[in-house]
C-alpha cells in the first residue's frame, strides 16, 4: 500500500519535470525546478506514508497546467481531473477558479490590448466557453454537494475540530511566497524589466504595502491552540513580536506579495491572470481550515513558482543565469535539511 501511495509522489515530481522540460528548460534546470517538490517534507512524507496529500497536489498541478493552456479539449479534461481532486481533497474545489478564468480569457489576451478589452471584449464567446467548462466541472461540484449532504455540513463529523477558518492563513501563504519567491528571484533579475520600469516597480511596492497591511490584521504570533504552529510559525515563535504580531511574518508577507506581483507583471498577460486567480482561489479555500499549517501550503507555493519559471518568455540562445540556478540549489538544500531533521526526530 505504501508503494502504491508513493506512485502519486513520483508522478507529481515527474509531471513537474516533464512539463518544464517541454517548455524549453535545460535538463539541469528541469531537475532543479522539480527537486524542491521531491525533497519537501510535505510531499516526501506523503509519498513515504499513506497520506492523500500528493494525490491531491498531482491533480492541482494537472489542473494548473490545463488552465495555462488555451486548448478547449483540455478544459473538458480538466473537469475529469477536478472530479478526482474533489474526491481526494474536498476543499480543493477552488481549482475550478483557474479553469473558469482560462475559459473566460480564452486566447484573446494580447500585449497590444488593454486589460479591459482583454477581459470584456466579445462577451458571448466567453460566456459560451465558461458554460461549457462549468458543464465539464459539474460532476465535481455534484460530488462536493453529495459530501455536504452526507456529512450534514461542510466537514466530516471526525473533522469538525478543523472547521471555523483561520484568518492567519493568507499571511502564511504570503510569507512562504516571500521565502520561496526570494530563492526563485534570480529568474526575475534575469528578465529584469519589472525592476527597470518605474510604473511596474511602483505596483510591486503597492503590493508589498498591501501584504504588510494584510498581515497586521490577524494575530500572527506562534500559538498552537489557534492553529499557528509548525513550519514558519516555529521560527516566528523564536523571534521578536509587537503585540500579537510576529515581525518575521509581517516582513515575509510583504515580501511575498511583492514577489507574486513581480512575477505577474513579468509573465505573459494570459498566464499572469490565470496565475493570480489560482493564488486567490487557493488562499480563500485554505483559510476555511482552523489550522494554518505549512503542510497545507508549501507544495502549492513550490508548484506555482516552478510553473511560473517555466512560462517565462525565453530567448532561444540565452542561458539561465547562475543566480537563478543557485537559488534553486539553495532552496532544495534548505528543504532537504528540514525533511532530514524532522524525520530523524521521528516527526512529520
Amino acid at each position: 500500500m505504501r508503494l502504491l501511495g508513493a506512485v502519486f509522489a513520483v508522478a507529481l515530481v515527474g509531471l513537474t519535470a516533464g512539463y518544464v522540460r517541454r517548455r524549453g528548460c535545460s535538463w539541469l534546470e528541469t531537475v532543479l525546478l522539480a527537486l524542491p517538490l521531491a525533497v519537501s517534507l510535505y510531499t516526501f512524507s506523503s509519498g513515504a506514508w499513506l497520506l492523500p496529500d500528493d494525490a491531491a497536489w498531482l491533480a492541482v498541478l494537472g489542473i494548473l497546467i490545463i488552465a495555462l493552456g488555451p486548448t478547449r479539449r483540455a478544459w473538458l479534461f480538466g473537469g475529469v481531473v477536478l472530479l478526482a481532486l474533489v474526491l481526494v481533497r474536498q476543499n480543493q474545489i477552488w481549482a475550478i477558479a483557474p479553469l473558469m478564468a482560462s475559459a473566460w480569457i480564452g486566447d484573446e489576451v494580447t500585449e497590444s490590448r488593454s486589460l479591459r478589452e482583454s477581459l470584456l471584449a466579445r462577451p458571448w464567446p466567453r460566456i459560451r466557453r465558461s458554460l461549457a467548462l462549468f458543464a465539464a466541472a459539474l460532476p465535481a461540484v455534484s460530488a462536493l454537494v453529495a459530501f455536504v449532504l452526507l456529512w450534514d455540513g461542510f466537514v466530516p463529523p471526525v473533522g469538525e475540530v478543523n472547521a471555523g477558518g483561520n484568518p492567519a492563513m493568507p499571511v502564511l501563504v504570503l510569507a512562504l511566497a516571500g521565502v520561496f519567491g526570494t530563492l526563485f528571484g534570480g529568474y526575475l533579475w534575469w528578465y529584469g524589466a519589472v525592476f527597470r520600469d518605474g510604473r511596474r516597480s511602483g505596483l510591486v511596492g503597492v503590493a508589498a504595502t498591501f501584504g504588510v497591511l494584510l498581515s497586521a490584521l490577524p494575530e500572527t504570533t506562534y500559538d498552537m491552540e489557534a492553529g499557528r504552529w509548525t513550519g514558519l510559525w516555529e521560527v516566528a515563535g523564536r523571534l521578536p513580536t509587537v503585540g500579537d504580531h510576529s515581525l518575521l511574518m509581517v516582513a515575509l508577507a510583504g515580501l511575498g506579495a511583492a514577489w507574486i506581483s513581480a512575477w505577474a507583471l513579468t509573465l505573459a498577460p494570459r498566464d499572469a491572470l490565470v496565475w493570480l486567480v489560482a493564488w486567490l482561489g487557493f488562499t480563500a479555500a485554505s483559510s476555511a481550515s482552523a489550522d494554518a499549517w505549512q503542510r497545507y501550503v508549501e507544495p502549492f507555493v513550490l508548484i506555482m513558482f516552478a510553473l511560473a519559471a517555466s512560462r517565462l518568455r525565453r530567448a532561444p540562445a540565452k542561458k539561465v543565469p547562475r543566480a537563478a540556478l543557485a537559488g534553486l540549489v539553495l532552496l532544495s538544500l534548505l528543504l532537504l535539511a528540514v525533511t532530514f531533521t524532522r524525520l530523524l526526530n521521528g516527526g512529520l
